[in-house]
C-alpha cells in the first residue's frame, strides 16, 4: 500500500478551512505534533534531532480514505492507534474527509479526523 504525507503546520487546517470529523487537529502545544529539525545546523546536529524524533515517535492525521486503506472502519475508530510507517513511528489522531487527498501528516496523540467546512 502507498500513501502519501506531507509535512504540514498546525495552523494548516484553520488556514485551509478543514474541520475534525474526528479526534483533533495539530498543536503547537505538543512535542509530537511538529518533525522539525534546523537543516542549517551541522550534520551531527540534524542526525540527533532527526534520531530524536524516530526514539519519540510522532502523532499523525489522516484522512478518512486513508484510514480505510490503513484497515479501520470508521474515523473514530482511527483516533489514538498506532500504525508503522517505515521511517518513523507515529500515533494517529484525525484525519480530513475522503475529498481530501490521503496523506500521514505530523499531529499528537489521540485526537483528529479533519472535514472540510
Amino acid at each position: 500500500m502507498t500513501l502519501g504525507w506531507y509535512s504540514i503546520e498546525p495552523s494548516f487546517f484553520n488556514t485551509m478551512k478543514i474541520d475534525i470529523a474526528a479526534g483533533r487537529a495539530l498543536s503547537k502545544q505538543r512535542a509530537k505534533d511538529s518533525i522539525f529539525v534546523n537543516v542549517d545546523a551541522e550534520e551531527a546536529a540534524i542526525e540527533a534531532a532527526a534520531r530524536a524524533i524516530v526514539a519519540r515517535g510522532l502523532n499523525v492525521v489522516v484522512n478518512e480514505s486513508a484510514a480505510k486503506l490503513l484497515g479501520f472502519r470508521s474515523a473514530s475508530e482511527a483516533v489514538g492507534k498506532q500504525i508503522g510507517i517505515p521511517i518513523f513511528g507515529r500515533n494517529l489522531v484525525g484525519h480530513p474527509p475522503s475529498s481530501w487527498a490521503p496523506c500521514a501528516t505530523p499531529a499528537s496523540a489521540r485526537s483528529a479526523i479533519p472535514s472540510l467546512r
